[in-house]
């Protein structure tokens, strides 16, 4: 199969990115860093995927090399993430994460973009997009399971030791993607500049409403970040939950999201994208009620639940419809304005969630829901499918 080792390198992409995203909470707590401190880490990542995903997305586009750019993804994401093993406090932790977050954010816009090219008269960009999902949530379940038996027998930097290893693994299935010198050779024709590009974000934000899309993408993603940036710190400090079985509860949510990416490109291919897309942002929304009444792990796991759920109907509707809006030589700079905007809600919210968890955890939570179901109105009104 020809998109078998982009579906690979994807999972373990997310395997390990996920995975030490969660070991890095408890390690700034180790190292002693304040709830404020530790909201930040997603602030910080968000922030510079904010920036690095539309200028991956561009150079994509210009010179048609997906693979080449994935690979220098996987190699500087590899070479920093090594570093971790040497910060030892706060603020060296924090500008790792940045630094991996340079590299790391040029990977979903231009795999998603270079799945879309394996569409043919047997597979539509919908089945494409949900399959690279399914592989991204496949990572993410790996991590979960796999962070939460580790923590059961070693100690947090002992874990992100084995996932610093489990990063450099993930660099070799990148050799193995195919791309189409074709698709090389009409960007090359295309003779536009990378920063030419960016001239015409406008014009194409306005086409079919994809500003609506974006926006919404970024209240969504302020309400689930913002609600799960401290969850770690929830569960096992309010909750009292232990730090293996956070690892294990959160697990629901890429088990969750698996068959959701299936089922709601079954349901784009019979309805709408913006349709799909509007049903994952709402039920988003019922990430931050399930905590806000939660106070056991079923009730907890019910949150998880309902987020995978939500995310898979989300990121197909949202994806396929920027992928039907636009032409292949913009489409991974499309995808990569996506990518930012739900980092800049993944960069604003956890901050946000900082300041509203020293009031109390349930303004934390009510606050979100109401941002979350914002974005899909928003989207409901405005989008507009040809």
């Amino acid at each position: 199969m020809e998109r078998l080792p982009l579906l690979i390198t994807a999972t373990l992409q997310f395997t390990t990115r996920l995975g030490m995203n969660l070991l890095l909470q408890f390690r700034l707590r180790e190292l002693g860093a304040p709830l404020f401190v530790v909201s930040l880490l997603s602030s910080v990542r968000g922030g510079t995927s904010t920036l690095m995903s539309p200028i991956w997305g561009s150079i994509s586009d210009k010179t048609g090399r997906r693979k080449f750019i994935l690979m220098v993804s996987a190699l500087g994401t590899a070479a920093f993430t090594f570093l971790y093993l040497f910060a030892y406090n706060p603020w060296q932790l924090l500008f790792i994460a940045a630094a991996v977050a340079v590299f790391s954010s040029g990977f979903n816009p231009v795999a998603m973009a270079l799945s879309t090219e394996y569409t043919s008269k047997n597979s539509s960009h919908v089945r494409e997009l949900s399959l690279l999902n399914s592989s991204n949530s496949l990572g993410m379940l790996l991590s979960r399971i796999i962070v939460g038996s580790l923590l059961a027998y070693f100690a947090v930097k002992s874990a992100i030791g084995i996932f610093v290893a489990l990063t450099v693994l993930a660099i070799i299935p990148v050799f193995f993607i195919k791309e189409s010198s074709e698709k090389i050779v009409e960007a090359k024709k295309a003779k536009k500049s990378i920063w030419g590009n960016f001239k015409d974000v406008k014009n194409m934000m306005k086409r079919s409403g994809l500003w609506a899309i974006y926006v919404s993408s970024f209240l969504r993603q302020f309400g689930t970040s913002g609600t799960l940036s401290l969850a770690a710190i929830y569960l096992t400090e309010e909750l009292g939950m232990s730090k293996s079985a956070v690892g294990f509860i959160a697990a629901i949510n890429p088990l969750f999201q698996i068959p959701s990416h299936l089922l709601f490109a079954k349901v784009i291919e019979k309805t709408r994208a913006k349709l799909v897309a509007v049903i994952g942002m709402m039920l988003s929304a019922g990430v931050a009620f399930f905590f806000l009444i939660g106070k056991t792990p079923l009730e907890i796991g019910m949150a998880y639940a309902c987020l995978g759920i939500a995310f898979g109907a989300f990121i197909n509707g949202a994806s396929v419809f920027i992928a039907e809006a636009t032409v292949i030589n913009e489409r991974a700079r499309a995808l990569g304005l996506l990518n930012s905007f739900r980092q800049i809600g993944f960069m604003v919210g956890p901050v946000v969630a900082g300041i509203l968890a020293t009031v109390s955890y349930k303004l934390l939570f009510s606050f979100m829901i109401g941002i979350t179901i914002a974005g899909g109105l928003l989207t409901a009104l405005f989008a507009k499918e040809e």
